[in-house]
């Protein structure tokens, strides 16, 4: 037979180890409820956030179509959201606040000569650089009119950057 506290057989000194004893499991048991509460906490994925749109117009430009295509601040891309417009660009890696003007020149030279064909209310420019045959600008623009803008314009360039041609990829 085993001496436990059910039959009496420990002593005072020997029960007072066992209880000890017994209450071990049931800390470690909740520190690692506390631990993985914790973890959870700090290493879920986070919510996707709505990112608020910037509607102010850095600057506008015309297509050869003759559509109206503003460059807005827009939004930065987040967490399950596409971004659109100047942040969008940014957080992207394709611009910086040290490359606007030349981004500009860009837009504006690829758009000169845009006759767009909007599909899905959305179209696509492009134009290969001058002197490297490799690269070519890329526009995407919407005439979409977005109510949340409250200037009846429409939100304009989506994105913009520049894609190698020939490269094998």
């Amino acid at each position: 037979m085993f001496a436990t506290p059910e039959n009496g057989s420990l002593n005072t000194s020997e029960l007072a180890q066992y209880r000890r004893l017994s209450t071990r499991p049931k800390l470690v048991v909740l520190f690692a409820a506390l631990l993985i509460a914790l973890s959870s906490a700090l290493f879920a994925p986070q919510q996707a956030q709505a990112a608020e749109t910037d509607w102010n117009i850095r600057t506008t430009f015309i297509s050869g179509g003759g559509d109206d295509v503003p460059l807005r601040w827009g939004r930065a891309d987040t967490q399950g959201q596409v971004g659109t417009g100047w942040n969008h660009m940014v957080s992207r890696g394709h611009a910086s606040e040290a490359t606007y003007n030349s981004w500009v020149g860009h837009i504006e030279y690829v758009l000169d000569t845009c006759n767009p064909n909007f599909i899905a209310g959305k179209a696509t420019c492009a134009r290969q650089m001058e002197g490297n045959p490799d690269y070519q600008y890329v526009v995407v623009f919407t005439d979409r009119v977005d109510p949340a803008s409250g200037d009846g314009r429409p939100v304009g360039v989506v994105t913009a950057y520049l894609q190698q041609l020939n490269c094998g990829c």
